[in-house]
């Protein structure tokens, strides 16, 4: 897909969100469909990118490196030094993504001040589950050849 394709998609999936968001804020109160929180069902929605991107930042940033820096420690690179295939991977990957939109569907009534605490201690736990499972199997995390995929 290269660069051009990532950013393509980002950008198409940036204006869908904001549509989304502007379109929730559209529907009437009693909407059967209608999201009290609409930032943060389209964080839900966005999170495997959302969370990857900033946990791969904040990572670069204690090193002392610049975010824009390449390595290997993005969440689907956790998973390979782990063991998993590329399939297996992006379905864990996809399972997650697809629970986070069920936790908003389920607290669709609920406001942002509910809902993004939720996600955070969510994607806090999961980030804390992949640094046991790396020491526990030995993984040197982001030290790979960065050439791998």
């Amino acid at each position: 897909m290269g660069d051009t394709g990532a950013l393509s998609i980002g950008l198409l999936i940036s204006v869908l969100t904001v549509h989304f968001i502007n379109l929730n804020y559209s529907l009437p109160e009693n909407h059967p469909i209608r999201f009290n929180a609409s930032i943060g069902t389209a964080v839900c929605v966005l999170i495997i990118p959302v969370f990857d991107t900033l946990r791969v930042i904040i990572l670069r940033l204690r090193k002392l490196e610049s975010p824009f820096h390449a390595d290997r420690n993005h969440l689907h690179h956790q998973f390979l030094n782990l063991g998993f295939t590329h399939s297996r991977a992006t379905l864990i990957l996809g399972a997650v993504n697809i629970s986070f939109v069920i936790l908003a569907w389920v607290l669709r009534n609920s406001s942002d001040k509910l809902i993004l605490p939720i996600v955070i201690a969510i994607c806090l736990v999961i980030n804390q589950i992949l640094k046991i499972a790396q020491k526990k199997h030995g993984v040197n995390s982001g030290k790979s050849n960065v050439s791998q995929s």
